[in-house]
């Protein structure tokens, strides 16, 4: 999209009328976008859909807890 370097893990797209025009990493936020197309508004959900799939990703705080308690509980 533009000469920055490649985007790592999961990539999502935005497409407008089936192009790509900007691009971004789930694992770490960042995002690439075509410098030539308005793009801010692309941009705006990339980032909410970033956001949303990483929290789904991410261990719920009980998860954690009950994954600690196992760990003690197996010693």
């Amino acid at each position: 999209l533009d000469s920055a370097p490649s985007l790592s893990g999961d990539v999502i797209l935005a497409l407008v009328d089936g192009a790509p025009v900007a691009a971004g990493s789930v694992a770490d936020g960042r995002i690439v976008a075509d410098p030539f197309v308005s793009t801010a508004d692309a941009v705006a959900l990339l980032r909410e859909r970033m956001a949303r799939l990483r929290d789904v990703s991410a261990p719920s705080r009980g998860h954690r807890i009950r994954l600690r308690l196992r760990g003690r509980l197996a010693t």
